[in-house]
Formats: structure tokens, C-alpha cells, sequence
């Protein structure tokens, strides 16, 4: 304390002092005093910022002019833009949400974060860019019901309903959702109505799916719980085929163990519900659509 007081007391003995460490702080706030032009200039592009971020989504949806989109509700920003009750890929939806991202608007493209949900099924992901006629995906997740159907004994048609959960990255997608190219981790739970007493009431299959010229390859493994008496009759099950234009094409193919390959009464399943013998296992063709 004393110390303060005495260079205090040296300060006010010495006016000169003070001045000189005073005058060049004043000349530096000096230098960067704005003009009145200039906060005018500063002013008007924070109010165009500001303008710019609140704009109406009805607004956005104009301008973007999405194909195909006809919705009863729109709210939110240009920046936040959420749907309610539309059509949109002609599928009905309850609601939907996407977050343009500037910098692909920056060079004249269109992409960003987006979200739909609805009875077809709920979907996000983030969008690389979406043209008129292909929408590349730097992410797209979704989950959503189906089915797939065989002809069984007596040309009889079988369903089995399936429901899809999906991974994909770098999916490249026309408007009609053939996929050009890009991969998907894929999980289809089904219930079983085509082997029967076979395998359980249920069934999950998981794998990897990978898209080449319009065309989706996959091959999918059933989970088969180890320890009850049906899957202790089978070795393997697997649903291989394409996916071209959202129309499925594949085979169901169950391989036996040694010990069921001369086994009648699960053999006489597997011909009662449609499948043939291949090299590769019994083999039952599919078809069905998302």
C-alpha cells in the first residue's frame, strides 16, 4: 500500500508522466474511431444478416421450388424449414424438417440436414447436393415397412411382411430411388410365414448392401438363435438379390446341416413352401416393392 501511494505521489508531482503514457492510448482509439458512413455500412449489413436469417420457410419453399412437393402447412425460417401434412417422392407424410447448409448455396447448390416422418416410415440424413433429377447423400438413415412375397405350392401367393432399418453413406439416388451408387448396413426383421415350423415366429437379417448402375446387390444373414430345437434343423439362411428401380428381386436360400439332408419331414416343408434344391442350398425366389 505505501508503495502505491508513493508513485501516486510521484505521478501527481509530475503531470508529465501521466501525459505521456495517456497520449499514445489516445491516438490508438483514436485511429480506429469509426465514421458516421462507415457504422451506417456496418449497420445495414447486420440488419441485411439479420433479415436474411428470418425469412419466412413459405418464402424458401419458393424459391427452392422442390418437384413434386405440395404440403398444407410450412413453417419456421428459410433457415429451418418444417413441413406439416404433405406430398412429397408421392408418398403422403405427417412432417418434415430440413436445415439448408450455406456453403453448397454458396456455389449454387442445394443441400443440408433433413428429416421426414410418416406412415411410409421415418427417414434423416444430411443432403451433398440435390439436383432435378439425383439427390447424392452424404448420410441416410431410415426405418420403414414392406413386404415380400413367393409363390408357394398351387401357384398360392405368400406375404411376408418385413420391416427395413438402413445405414447408408454416400448413396447417390434419382428421384424414383433407384440407387447409382454408394453402400447401406441393412437390418430387415420379418415375420415368418414361408418355412414355417422350421425357423422361429421371427427373424432378423442383417448385412451390407452396395449400389452399382442403377442396380442395389445384397446378401443378408438370419440371425438364428442358437439353442432352439427349429434352427437346430438348419446350417444357414440367407436373403441374396438386387434391388433395381425399388423393386425387389431375391432368394431365400436355406443350407441343412449333414445330419437333415435325408431328413423327409423337412424336406417336405421346405418343397410344400416353394423352395428347390441348388447346389448352394434350397433356394425360394422373392419378389415385393418399398
Amino acid at each position: 500500500m505505501k508503495d502505491i501511494m508513493r508513485r501516486a505521489s510521484a505521478y501527481l508531482a509530475h503531470p508529465s508522466a501521466i501525459r505521456a503514457r495517456i497520449e499514445p492510448l489516445m491516438r490508438r482509439m483514436s485511429e480506429v474511431r469509426l465514421s458516421a458512413a462507415s457504422l451506417a455500412k456496418l449497420f445495414g449489413v447486420v440488419f441485411l444478416v439479420s433479415l436474411i436469417i428470418q425469412l419466412p420457410a413459405s418464402l424458401g419453399m419458393r424459391m427452392l421450388q422442390p418437384q413434386g412437393l405440395y404440403a398444407q402447412s410450412i413453417s419456421g425460417s428459410l433457415w429451418d424449414i418444417r413441413l406439416e401434412k404433405f406430398v412429397y417422392a408421392g408418398r403422403q407424410w405427417s412432417s418434415g424438417r430440413f436445415e439448408p447448409a450455406v456453403l453448397p448455396l454458396l456455389i449454387g447448390r442445394l443441400g443440408g440436414d433433413f428429416s421426414l416422418s410418416g406412415s411410409g416410415g421415418v427417414f434423416n440424413g444430411s443432403i451433398k447436393h440435390a439436383g432435378s433429377d439425383r439427390v447424392a447423400f452424404h448420410r441416410l438413415d431410415g426405418k420403414f415397412s414392406s413386404y415380400f412375397q413367393s409363390t408357394g405350392i398351387n401357384a398360392e401367393t405368400i406375404q411376408m411382411p418385413v420391416t427395413v432399418t438402413f445405414a447408408g453413406r454416400k448413396l447417390d439416388l434419382d428421384k424414383i430411388g433407384t440407387c447409382y451408387d454408394g453402400s447401406a448396413m441393412l437390418t430387415l426383421s420379418t415375420d415368418n410365414a414361408i418355412v414355417g415350423s422350421l425357423l422361429p415366429a421371427s427373424l432378423l437379417w442383417n448385412g451390407k448392401a452396395a449400389c452399382k448402375d442403377g442396380v442395389m446387390r445384397f446378401d443378408l444373414t438370419a440371425d438364428l438363435a442358437a439353442g432352439t430345437s427349429q434352427t437346430t434343423k438348419i446350417d444357414n439362411i440367407r436373403i441374396a438379390g438386387t434391388l433395381e428401380a425399388m423393386r425387389l428381386k431375391a432368394d431365400i436360400i436355406v443350407r441343412l446341416p449333414a445330419s437333415s439332408y435325408n431328413d423327409d419331414a423337412i424336406l417336405n416343408v421346405l418343397r410344400f413352401s416353394g423352395f428347390e434344391a441348388r447346389p448352394d442350398g434350397w433356394a425360394l425366389p422373392l419378389e415385393g416393392g418399398f
